[in-house]
């Protein structure tokens, strides 16, 4: 490139057509990378969740149906959503998905429940004390679901 200056020079091989591959080539390396690194901390979160077993109880009261969740972590216990659910006539092997939902409750501070369905009829009945997350501490904690016995009312 004779008859310029160095820095003529430099501003030409920048907008020469490599020049230009190579900034766009590294700037979606660099995209690459930043993305991948933002992941990272949201994956090692979700491997890092502190799973907690449940309990849930299920009786009936003539109209009503009531129970208690236990859990050896107090933050599974309260504030839980229980499900009553009902078929009308036992399959074979006891699927949640063949049943329907009859109502629910949120629990108390110290587990208790209660549904009262609009009306009872026979057949069987099982409560479902559905999955809930919460965090402490930084850490990520699981309150795993927990079904109860089933009750036939007959």
């Amino acid at each position: 490139m004779r008859g310029i200056g160095h820095a003529q020079a430099e501003l030409v091989r920048s907008c020469h057509p490599a020049g230009l591959r190579s900034t766009r080539r590294m700037r979606r390396t660099l995209l690459i990378t930043t993305l991948v690194l933002a992941a990272l901390p949201i994956a090692s979160a979700n491997a890092a969740a502190v799973h907690h077993q449940s309990a849930v109880t299920l009786h009936f009261g003539g109209s009503y149906f009531d129970g208690i969740v236990d859990s050896s972590a107090a933050p599974c216990v309260k504030s839980r959503t229980v499900k009553v659910l009902y078929r009308s006539t036992a399959p074979p092997a006891f699927a949640a998905t063949s049943l329907a939902s009859i109502g629910e409750d949120v629990t108390d501070r110290h587990g208790n429940w209660k549904v009262t369905p609009a009306s009872v009829q026979t057949g069987i009945y099982r409560a479902k004390a559905t999955r809930k997350v919460y965090e402490r501490n930084g850490s990520r904690h699981v309150c795993d679901p927990a079904r109860s016995d089933v009750i036939d009312l007959e």
